[in-house]
């Protein structure tokens, strides 16, 4: 198996690829909330797209290794320091699940406030199955799909509507998938 890291960095390419090739939705500036080592990033760049990201974890380190320590800075989601709108796509993917219920809320209002458009989320509704690291569990604020559904409302997000009639906002028994926009 891999390790947690590499299956970290595959998810990543994976997401961003979905992102740019197969969601037909277009933006100029985006922001990843939790972009981790930054692959996704090198992946967006690569293809021209005008990407940024922050994480709470120092990953300084990976940022140069691939090349976009200038587009990554260390910084929580309940602190992005970027002005308001600066983006008009924001990407937050398997990091809510992260953050302390108590600033579940906070943190998704800040993800809204440097928006201007569009928001992709994806949060896991379950605990990990094995330990990162084989030590500890993160996934601290594990919820159902209708508190986050509460949760998004709560922020000021509305579902995306889709030309094709998919759902805004999909999930199962693992995870949630929204697709957002600025205004309710």
């Amino acid at each position: 198996f891999p390790s947690h890291d590499t299956a970290f960095n595959i998810q990543c390419l994976y997401a961003w690829e979905w992102i740019l090739e197969r969601t037909g939705i277009q933006f100029v500036k985006a922001l990843d909330v939790g972009c981790g080592t930054g692959v996704g990033i090198k992946f967006a760049v690569d293809r021209g797209k005008d990407v940024y990201g922050i994480d709470f974890a120092d990953a300084t380190r990976e940022w140069k290794k691939h090349g976009v320590e200038d587009r990554c800075q260390i910084a929580s989601a309940l602190d992005i320091p970027y002005p308001d709108n600066s983006f008009d796509l924001v990407v937050c993917l398997d990091v809510m699940e992260h953050i302390p219920e108590e600033d579940a809320l906070k943190a998704l209002k800040e993800i809204r406030r440097v928006g201007s458009r569009a928001y992709i989320f994806a949060i896991a509704l379950t605990i990990e199955k094995e330990p990162v690291g084989k030590r500890v569990l993160t996934h601290i604020t594990v919820k159902d799909s209708n508190w986050w559904i509460k949760q998004f409302s709560d922020a000021g997000y509305g579902a995306a509507v889709f030309k094709n009639g998919n759902q805004a906002v999909q999930y199962d028994d693992n995870h949630i998938r929204a697709f957002l926009t600025k205004e309710c």
